[in-house]
């Protein structure tokens, strides 16, 4: 009886040990990917892999896309992405609730959602 809860009790650490841990809002925001759909079929997409972001808006047709892509800083409040083709650092005030990211500046504001 006692192998059988020590197996168990092994078993249970082993399973609860393989979860990523969101300890803050800046994990939550790159440990997801993001996607949102817009106006005239258009489709906006936010992802992070290690410390690269990439913001794309794209027309359903894929016939054009606006794409900010390269070195990725997210503190609790903003994400700012270094274009790697321009070098240009944009800029976006971000909130979370629930699975909804608010991406926002000074020409207006987009709602993502997670697709985790």
């Amino acid at each position: 009886m006692k192998k059988l809860i020590a197996m168990l009790w092994m078993c249970v650490l082993l399973l609860t040990s393989c979860e990523q841990v969101i300890t803050n809002t800046a994990d939550e925001v790159r440990l997801n990917r993001w996607s949102a759909k817009l106006g005239g079929g258009r489709v906006a997409s936010l992802s992070f892999t290690d410390d690269y972001g990439c913001f794309k808006i794209s027309s359903k047709e894929k016939r054009y896309s606006v794409k900010i892509s390269g070195l990725a800083f997210i503190d609790k409040k903003s994400i700012a992405l270094f274009d790697g083709e321009s070098g240009y650092p944009y800029r976006f005030n971000y909130s979370i609730k629930e699975n909804k990211l608010k991406l926002s500046t000074a020409q207006g504001a987009i709602t993502l959602t997670s697709q985790r």
